[in-house]
């Protein structure tokens, strides 16, 4: 009986401190695949995004504001001002651009270009991440030539679109 008694507290006690972990795990897989479906470019891989979504108990999509802020922290490592949110949410909204669209403009931003020390690095990180692979050195000229250009923000559209 004390036995039973011990193992009964001992996993009320377990599930108390597991509960909590699995919940974050699964708001932590909820925000990203959230991140994902908002700048998949497919049907297909939407489609893939929404099933596992259903699947884990994801319910709703990041709103506009959610989802810019998200840009900032995650490239810019801060929130945006209110006139950044503003525009940003604009132009989602109003002006129709699509999430790669603006998420491409935060990665082509002077601010994020200068936080690489050559238009190499910045060109080799946009592919190491976006795409998570290194270019090619034709990609490699190419991307640097869009830079030369201040086009940095088509580069990253570019990448964005195949991802």
């Amino acid at each position: 009986m004390r036995l039973q008694r011990f193992f009964t507290a001992f996993l009320g006690f377990l599930l108390a401190f597991i509960s909590p972990i699995i919940a974050y795990s699964q708001s932590s897989d909820c925000k990203a695949i959230n991140h994902a479906l908002s700048s998949s470019h497919t049907s297909q891989r939407t489609k893939q995004l929404q099933r596992r979504a259903l699947q884990i108990g994801c319910h709703s999509a990041p709103s506009n504001d959610e989802q810019i802020m998200f840009w900032y922290q995650t490239y810019l490592q801060r929130l945006p001002s209110d006139l950044e949110l503003k525009t940003d949410r604009d132009l989602l909204t109003v002006y129709h651009q699509t999430a790669p669209e603006v998420e491409a403009g935060i990665l082509g931003s002077a601010e994020y270009f200068k936080k690489f020390s050559s238009a190499q690095e910045y060109v080799i990180h946009l592919y190491t991440m976006i795409l998570t692979r290194q270019p090619s050195p034709r990609e490699l000229s190419q991307g640097l030539d869009v830079v030369a250009n201040r086009m940095r923000t088509k580069l990253a559209l570019e990448l964005l679109k195949n991802k």
